[in-house]
């Protein structure tokens, strides 16, 4: 356990230090780990192959394709235009502007991570605010909470739900192998 958790720590140093490339660090950790579990198996009797065997889950998988997804929107600015279609298209009165762009948050963070979502959706707030001469600190936090808002309504809109979803497939006792549907949680 205490080697462990000097595997952790370094990791935390090392990326906090960035002065490594984050998937080097990790790799490193996760080697370090499978030569910790092989060397000294304990009683837990955890091996490579069931270190291994977490990374195969489901949720993970999802969790990781969704960042993939989102990070490609962000990349590529595949929002950027329809958010300047609802800024254009509310000129007249731009206070308006807030309420379709929350709501596109809010939907689009339902089949998408938040993180990613609201950090392409930052810098557009904050220019709108600029233009329109509300101080941006008045929809960063409205922005967040839409987000969090939509996220919560699917089953891949956050990672959490997705881990939940996966606790409530594999564990026998809650009789629920078909696990939750995307819209139940809404």
């Amino acid at each position: 356990m205490i080697l462990t958790l000097v595997v952790i720590v370094a990791t935390i140093v090392l990326y906090a230090m960035e002065r490594y490339a984050l998937e080097y660090v990790a790799l490193g950790s996760l080697v370090a780990l499978m030569i910790t579990f092989t060397v000294f198996p304990g009683e837990t009797g955890i091996g490579p192959a069931e270190l291994l065997a977490g990374f195969a889950n489901p949720a993970l998988v999802t969790v990781t394709c969704l960042l993939i997804v989102g990070h490609a929107l962000f990349q590529t600015d595949a929002l950027e235009k329809p958010a300047q279609f609802i800024v254009k298209a509310t000129r007249r009165n731009p206070q308006l502007a807030a309420v379709p762009i929350l709501v596109a948050v809010a939907i689009i963070s339902g089949f998408l991570n938040n993180t990613p979502v609201v950090a392409m959706f930052v810098p557009l707030l904050q220019r709108w605010a600029k233009q329109t001469g509300l101080r941006a600190s008045l929809l960063l936090m409205p922005l967040s909470y839409a987000a969090i808002l939509g996220g919560t309504c699917t089953l891949i809109g956050t990672s959490t739900n997705l881990v939940v979803n996966g606790l409530l497939v594999s564990d026998a006792e809650m009789n629920m192998p078909q696990g939750l549907g995307m819209f139940d949680i809404a």
